[in-house]
């Protein structure tokens, strides 16, 4: 047989709950203050610490960059003035050797315009232009029409003189004669006149003509009266 549990009813309650006790309240001790200051103190401390080393930070950049900003523009300045200098000295150098470029070059220019002319006497060439022109002319003045003349020189010239008669095409007979006891020059001989034009008289009077020499020599006097007639 099934038993059945008998419960009490209670009637709803409708007086207010009852308040919890109010929890005790304890006060901080002295040591705990001082504690929570030192906290709060070092708590500030640091956070300042790091807003004021932020802001030294920027300051001192700013500065720095405006301390940097001077140094460069004093050490380029100096590096440019240094430069300059150095520019001014090496143009300065140019100037003197520019304005003794006349003096150093007189002696190149002088040897040059002597080589030249020494060419153009025929120092080396028999058969240049202008001393064809200039024999041709003083032999043509010289003898008349089917005289012979005697043309006397070193032997070593023999060979270089008859190349040069050859296509003289001159309208006097001129014979060459190899003189053993004759070094140097050239003579044409005529009728008891000696001319000497040999390359010793053409270079004098090349240098004559050029100014170098200072009154013309006498064996060179009657070439130079030629010359100036031609």
């Amino acid at each position: 047989m099934a038993r059945s549990a008998t419960h009490r009813w209670f009637p709803p309650s409708f007086d207010p709950p009852v308040p919890e006790p109010e929890p005790e309240i304890i006060w901080p001790t002295v040591e705990e203050i001082e504690s929570i200051r030192e906290a709060a103190r070092r708590e500030g401390h640091e956070a300042g610490r790091v807003e004021g080393y932020a802001k030294g930070q920027r300051e001192g950049y700013t500065q720095g960059f405006e301390q940097g900003l001077i140094e460069g523009r004093e050490r380029a300045f100096s590096n440019a003035h240094g430069q300059i200098l150095a520019l001014t000295q090496t143009l300065q150098i140019y100037i003197d050797e520019l304005r003794a470029l006349p003096d150093v070059i007189l002696d190149p220019v002088t040897d040059l315009a002597w080589s030249i002319a020494e060419r153009l006497t025929l120092a080396e060439h028999i058969d240049r232009a202008p001393f064809l022109r200039a024999v041709e002319e003083a032999l043509m003045r010289l003898p008349s029409p089917g005289e012979n003349l005697l043309l006397r020189i070193p032997p070593a010239q023999r060979v270089l003189w008859e190349e040069f008669l050859q296509g003289a095409s001159l309208p006097f007979k001129l014979d060459v004669l190899a003189d053993a006891e004759q070094d140097s020059g050239a003579f044409i001989e005529v009728e008891g006149t000696r001319i000497d034009v040999g390359p010793e008289a053409r270079r004098a009077l090349v240098l004559m003509a050029m100014g170098l020499l200072p009154k013309p020599s006498e064996e060179t006097q009657h070439a130079a009266d030629l010359a100036e007639s031609s």
